[in-house]
């Protein structure tokens, strides 16, 4: 059903509308969860793809999205990937929020799970 609303959003909005982003991170995870992590890492990086070009490189959409790619890559064992994800993410909260903000410290928290995992 997901993978129906994303097409349609695609269709109605065009293939790199913020909304289709939104939609296929949201069937990235249910993805994730069922285990087809190799879809799932598809819809993350479509997501992500989206997000750099409609609001830039640096914008929370980004970071958030980094987020998400990095925890499949993490989960499929590429840990130098998901290591990437998870330093970029990490730089752009730092510049928007500063060091002590709660979505800084929740990027560190990811961080350092990857970096105890190698």
């Amino acid at each position: 059903m997901k993978q129906l609303d994303c097409k349609i959003n695609k269709i109605a909005f065009g293939p790199e509308y913020e909304e289709v982003a939104k939609k296929c991170s949201a069937m990235g995870f249910v993805l994730q969860e069922r285990g087809n992590l190799d879809s799932s890492e598809k819809m993350f990086r479509h997501a992500l793809l989206i997000c750099e070009r409609t609001l830039g490189l640096e914008h929370r959409c980004v970071a958030y999205s980094c987020d998400n790619l990095g925890s499949v890559l993490l989960d499929t064992g590429d840990l130098d990937g998901a290591e990437a994800m998870h330093r970029r993410s990490l730089k752009i909260k730092e510049k928007e929020h500063g060091l002590e903000h709660l979505d800084v410290a929740s990027s560190c928290q990811h961080l350092s799970n990857i970096l105890m995992a190698k």
